[in-house]
């Protein structure tokens, strides 16, 4: 145990000196999502403002046709008007954002009582063209509303006729649980992610970063026997991985509590409580020691195979890369529950358990199945790793 402790101090003290390594796995996890997804906030709140004030050029064919609406549109202070004859090149051309095409006889028709259409031209590829679509719509509606008022005052119709009742729909979430609702599906993406970001740096680095720098040798001649070299490497990984996981769990805490994220303008989130039960906290970290043990035991597999830095990058990214999908379900607006085939899947059960705990609605067994089978995938990754560390060929592959 000694000679263990001694291999993880060495491990740290070296990957502590570097102070790039430090910024990237300390400090960077914790002001990452306050700082840029605060930045994101503010982006999106000038660009939305901007949109919301500025005036959109809009073509219109058959202008002729509706005297009354053309004049009810040219009302409209934040829409300037083209004539147009054609209701594709324009859009396309940038020339316009969107186009009002309407039909011959509009007005005649609707005098008769006879339903006509007015047609919105837009691309669904352009942010603007959307939003010029969306605001020509909303003023044919309130045109629509008027009309069918002023219809119903002459033939002596009262207008409540047409909204007879209000629908009210009323939302029964304690704004605790609606606060750990945001966090639950949230804080599994970023901890798992950033926790093999930790993992990763420090995975290569001391195994195909060694080899490439030729201290692995070194290293292997000292009194120590490969286990306990093995197990020290193994315990500088898992500790940077959660020391990165947790720290990037806090930024992102703090960057919603303090309102930093888009989420934090939206009406009603301001009393947003958030708690997690002392219970649910314990049962995540005990799932926390054999996901992480998986994850540590996986990188550390593939770096010492790997024969450079650069090689086990490659590897680590891969990797990164199937973690991401099982990772982002807990982002998703589905309810899965921890059935033994799900609950078998390494990361999708502990994205799922977390989820659960977070929200306070969990089932015990579901929390076990997934505990049981990431211990199991822990121990199956660790034996891996462990036979490929005491074989030579692997070991000193050049």
């Amino acid at each position: 145990m000694k000679r263990i402790r001694i291999v993880f101090k060495k491990e740290v003290r070296d990957l502590i000196r570097d102070r790039r390594t430090l910024y990237s796995l300390v400090v960077l996890p914790l002001l990452i999502y306050p700082i840029f997804i605060g930045g994101i906030q503010k982006v999106i709140s000038r660009m939305v403002m901007r949109e919301a004030t500025t005036v959109v050029d809009v073509g219109i064919v058959g202008k002729t046709y509706a005297p009354k609406l053309w004049g009810y549109l040219q009302a409209e202070p934040l829409l300037r008007w083209i004539e147009v004859e054609d209701t594709i090149v324009p859009i396309e051309d940038k020339e316009v954002k969107a186009i009002v095409k309407i039909p011959e006889g509009f007005e005649v028709q609707l005098d008769k009582g006879v339903t006509s259409e007015v047609k919105i031209f837009y691309t669904n590829t352009r942010f603007k063209s959307q939003a010029a679509a969306g605001r020509v719509k909303d003023v044919l509606d309130r045109y629509r509303k008027d009309y069918v008022n002023k219809v119903l005052q002459v033939k002596g119709v009262d207008t409540k006729v047409l909204e007879p009742f209000d629908i009210i729909r009323q939302d029964i979430t304690p704004k605790k649980r609606a606060g750990m609702f945001v966090l639950g599906m949230m804080v599994p993406y970023v901890f798992i992610i950033m926790m093999m970001v930790g993992a990763t740096h420090t995975a290569t680095d001391i195994t195909a970063g060694e080899k490439e720098r030729g201290t692995l040798e070194t290293i292997l001649t000292a009194p120590l026997t490969r286990t306990e070299l093995l197990l020290g490497k193994w315990l500088s990984v898992l500790v940077f991985a959660l020391v990165t996981g947790m720290l990037a769990v806090i930024g992102l805490v703090v960057a919603i509590k303090f309102r930093l994220t888009p989420m934090g303008n939206i009406p009603g989130t301001e009393q947003m409580g958030f708690y997690i039960s002392p219970g649910a906290a314990g049962l995540i970290l005990v799932l926390v020691v054999p996901l992480a043990t998986f994850l540590t035991s996986l990188l550390i597999t593939v770096s010492i195979i790997a024969k450079s830095y650069r090689e086990a990058q490659t590897y680590a990214s891969i990797i990164m890369m199937v973690v991401i999908f099982p990772a982002m379900v807990s982002m998703l607006p589905i309810d899965l529950t921890l059935r033994p085939k799900i609950a078998a899947i390494p990361i999708l059960n502990f994205v799922l358990a977390m989820k659960q705990l977070i929200m306070g609605e969990f089932e015990l067994h579901g929390i076990l199945m997934t505990f049981g089978f990431l211990c199991m995938w822990a121990v199956i990754m660790f034996i891996l790793a462990y036979n490929i560390f005491r074989r030579e060929e692997v070991l000193f592959r050049l």
